[in-house]
């Protein structure tokens, strides 16, 4: 059987893309299939997630194995993974993350089954819109301004830095790191 994929983005309203692909092929050849139909980079990090009946994602479908874990069954490889081993009628939309940093991703809509024709899969059936960027540009995230170097943080510096004590912990006070030295 092969599964037809509807695949959308929140960011262009005009994206589309409609991707055949076979029930026994994994999620790295639908990945490679999304990767060639929108002309990203594909060295960069990307998962599939299930979504469970709350919207919120599920079960992760890696580009690598990220568990340490050789007996965490629920750790799912895009290499190793077939479609039909998480794709059914139960859990017919995916999320495939391709921009971790801005936590940007395409919405996969499982259209249904189909028999197999003589073509090699999978194959992107309707390509429709420009697909958003591959990384994200907010300025927010990724300055690129020069700021105006301060002068270098001395040891007492660091040792008396807010953002690495607790709120309620006014930390171990110290006159020099020679006071430090004496605890060690």
């Amino acid at each position: 059987m092969v599964y037809e994929f509807e695949i959308t983005s929140e960011e262009k309203a005009d994206f589309s893309r409609m991707i055949k692909i076979k029930e026994d092929q994994t999620f790295l050849e639908l990945h490679n299939a999304i990767q060639s139909s929108v002309g990203y980079d594909d060295t960069q990090m990307a998962s599939f997630y299930t979504i469970d009946s709350l919207g919120m994602r599920s079960k992760e479908v890696s580009l690598f194995e990220m568990s340490d874990d050789e007996n965490d069954i629920d750790a799912f490889v895009m290499d190793v993974t077939m479609i039909r081993e998480v794709v059914n009628e139960k859990n017919k939309t995916l999320v495939y993350v391709f921009d971790f940093f801005g936590d940007r991703s395409f919405t996969i809509n499982f259209i249904g089954k189909e028999d197999e024709e003589v073509i090699t899969y999978p194959v992107c059936t309707l390509c429709v819109g420009d697909a958003p960027e591959q990384l994200s540009t907010d300025q927010d995230l990724f300055t690129t301004e020069e700021k105006t170097p301060s002068a270098p943080k001395t040891a007492d510096d660091y040792l008396n830095d807010p953002y690495l004590m607790d709120e309620e912990d006014e930390g171990i006070k110290f006159e020099s790191l020679d006071d430090f030295q004496d605890i060690l």
